[in-house]
């Protein structure tokens, strides 16, 4: 588990047994971004809904696939972790997981270069993505050579 910001972690392929780990530890969010189809050998996100609620935590799943990350996950992304303490969103190896919250925050205004520098301290290098988080971000926000 990598911590990217102060209130979001980033995780590769959670399993059952996490769930409670992670009520104890205090999440109150679990955000899954892998497809459903994507691996025949991980129970479907329905079944991890039920586990997480079963714990009393929040889940959501925005997959994210092979069309990578559209406005729509951005926007459905930042809806559900509004006042939300401690999230965790997790996939294969959690740069999906990463990248999304990248781009929300981004859109939401935070300047690129720190989020880069987030990702970078916690093993994800997004550098090569910068254009891609510019291009969500506020136009005030949007400087190319910052």
């Amino acid at each position: 588990m990598y911590k990217i910001s102060k209130d979001y972690y980033s995780y590769s392929q959670l399993s059952f047994e996490d769930i409670p780990l992670l009520k104890a530890k205090g999440f109150d969010l679990i955000i899954n971004n892998r497809p459903d189809d994507e691996d025949p050998d991980v129970p479907p996100a329905a079944e991890f809904a039920k586990e997480a609620a079963r714990h009393g935590i929040a889940y959501t799943h925005i997959p994210i696939g092979v069309e990578g990350i559209r406005l729509q996950d951005i926007d459905a992304f930042i809806m559900a972790t509004r006042n939300r303490q401690k999230v965790l969103g997790y996939c294969l190896s959690g740069t999906r997981s990463t990248m999304l919250h990248a781009m929300a925050q981004a859109k939401l205004g935070t300047p690129v270069e720190i989020i880069i520098a987030e990702a970078a301290a916690a093993g994800y290098n997004i550098a090569g993505r910068k254009l891609e988080l510019l291009a969500v971000a506020p136009e005030d926000r949007r400087c190319l050579a910052c």
